[in-house]
């Protein structure tokens, strides 16, 4: 006969293992998706304007970037409505927004003006930009299923840090699909076109201060 003593403690040790495993289950999380805004290849094929029409821009500077509350954070954000929003919490963007969208914009610019080099906030140590972008985005999210939105002003200053010109735009883009990647890629193309508006009024101060 098996002494009640013993009996106890191994009923005790089965109970803590039994703990141990649901604690176990209970503490595994989904593994997190990352996500990235990239430049549009395209862009490299677009024809810029001659070049002597633009004056002297070596370097340009883009950023800083301010973003909306709701969307400065790690997680993507999507719209469900007017005025709610939802936060998922395993998609999360690879680097922060702000400098993501500096970078990409950049990157996008950079075949549209006749600036060498296209540099994105913070700007490397020793390089001061003759021209700079500054820009406030109102929107920059997706309802899924249907579309994504940006909303952005910005203004080109100059060396000196004095604002030479202003501009704004409210873009939509059509999305394919439901996926954290298409909203990704979404985003990625409105860049593209912002940049191309911000092209146009860099131009537009480049050709006033002649």
């Amino acid at each position: 006969m098996i002494p009640h003593r013993t009996l106890r403690h191994a009923a005790c040790s089965v109970c803590c293992c039994l703990i141990l495993l649901a604690a176990g289950c209970m503490g595994r999380s989904e593994p997190a998706r990352f996500y990235i805004l990239q430049p549009v290849q395209d862009q490299a094929d677009t024809p810029r304007d001659d070049c002597a029409s633009w004056g002297t821009l070596n370097v340009l500077g883009v950023g800083p970037v301010v973003l909306p509350g709701y969307v400065d954070r790690d997680q993507m954000v999507t719209r469900r409505g007017d005025n709610t929003v939802t936060v998922a919490e395993f998609d999360r963007w690879a680097e922060p927004l702000d400098k993501a969208f500096s970078r990409t914009l950049a990157a996008n610019l950079e075949p549209l003006v006749c600036a060498r080099p296209v540099v994105s906030s913070p700007f490397p140590q020793g390089i001061q930009p003759d021209w700079q972008v500054t820009l406030q985005l109102f929107r920059h999210d997706c309802a899924p299923g249907r579309d994504c939105s940006l909303e952005a002003s910005w203004a080109v200053l100059d060396a000196r840090g004095d604002a030479v010109t202003t501009g704004a735009a409210r873009l939509r883009q059509p999305l394919a699909g439901q996926s954290f990647e298409a909203m990704a890629a979404t985003l990625s193309q409105l860049n593209a076109a912002l940049a191309e508006e911000v092209a146009a009024s860099l131009r537009q101060a480049m050709r006033g201060r002649r």
